[in-house]
């Protein structure tokens, strides 16, 4: 899927803010990595965006979709998908999604990095700073939750 491929954009940011902040270096076979990386995700987001609901590749796709009519989400919207499934969402809905996906990944490698800072720089333990995490990461969700239910 689209949003597997783009996660491959956390190598991009990850790197540009160990340049950034922690003053790391690259190596040549390193950059020549991260510009595969951005050319590869500029072509699969630049096809995600463009592709056509009605194109004969994507009948697998929409033969497996099948299985899943009148699922139920989370979120209790029933969705029927059909094989013009793709076709309600448009090119500015897709490209919508693309920067919310692209957004996550800079949000993601920030923390990655961050991360890197607390345990090498301030010498905080790994496993305090992974707790942490999880902690603050519970404590966020229930208050999520509470404000779902209101």
């Amino acid at each position: 899927s689209i949003f597997m491929m783009l996660r491959g954009s956390l190598s991009i940011f990850s790197t540009l803010f160990s340049i950034l902040f922690l003053k790391k270096k690259f190596k040549k076979y390193q950059w020549f990595g991260v510009i595969l990386t951005i050319i590869s995700l500029v072509i699969v987001g630049f096809a995600g965006i463009m592709i056509n609901g009605n194109n004969k590749s994507n009948n697998d796709n929409n033969n497996s979709l099948k299985n899943f009519e009148n699922a139920t989400f989370i979120c209790n919207i029933k969705l029927k998908t059909t094989e013009k499934n793709d076709e309600r969402f448009t090119w500015v809905d897709r490209l919508v999604g693309v920067i919310i996906i692209i957004i996550a990944q800079i949000i993601q490698g920030w923390q990655l990095v961050f991360d890197e800072y607390m345990t090498q720089k301030m010498n905080l333990p790994v496993m305090l700073v992974v707790g942490m995490e999880g902690v603050w990461g519970v404590l966020i969700m229930i208050f999520i939750g509470r404000l779902r239910k209101n």
